[in-house]
Order: C-alpha cells, then sequence, then structure tokens
C-alpha cells in the first residue's frame, strides 16, 4: 500500500507518493480494525493537525481517503512518545478498499 497526504490539506508542500507496511493489526471493535502503519518520516511529518487524512492507495484495490486516528506527534503524550515513522487509522469493516486493510 502507499499513502499520498492530499495537497489540499494544510502544509502538503511535500505531498507525493510515499510506501507504508502495515506494523500492526488489531480488532478495536467488531466493526473498527485498528492498524499502524509505518512510512518514511517526510509522510509523517506532514501530519500536525487533528483531522487530517490520508488517501491510500493499492495497487488492486483502488484508493480511498482515512482519517489519522493517531494525535500529531507534536502533541503527543510525554508518557507515550511518537514514533517519527508510524502512523494509526481505525477502518471500518466493509466492502472495497477498507475491506482489503482490515483483512491485513
Amino acid at each position: 500500500a502507499a499513502a499520498r497526504l492530499p495537497a489540499a490539506q494544510p502544509d502538503a508542500s511535500t505531498a507525493g507518493v510515499f510506501p507504508l507496511k502495515v506494523r500492526a493489526a488489531w480488532d478495536e471493535t467488531p466493526t473498527l480494525r485498528g492498524l499502524r502503519l509505518h512510512g518514511p518520516r517526510e509522510l509523517v511529518q506532514q501530519y500536525h493537525t487533528p483531522g487530517q487524512y490520508l488517501e491510500l492507495v493499492h495497487g488492486e484495490a483502488g484508493s480511498g481517503y482515512f482519517a489519522i486516528a493517531t494525535a500529531p506527534p507534536a502533541t503527543a503524550s510525554p508518557a507515550i512518545p511518537a514514533d517519527p515513522h508510524e502512523l494509526e487509522l481505525l477502518v471500518r469493516r466493509g466492502p472495497g478498499l477498507a475491506g482489503v486493510f482490515v483483512g491485513l
């Protein structure tokens, strides 16, 4: 999978396509699956405002938009330091791209 921070978002001047790897996946609720994604620092550094989202691109399942569930690195709790290469998403079980990611 790959991610793109849409250029319409603030300070997305370095927008581009970045490779991602799923580092962890867990059932948050019966309908939501949590995903911890590892990507390049250039992507994660663009995340600084709650409510930002990613466009995820999958070679076979297409693309879709997903809100970032973790706090921006600058606002993360000192007790739980943010990894400069990781973001978390909550994905609702369903068809299409969401179903592909839930299956990971």
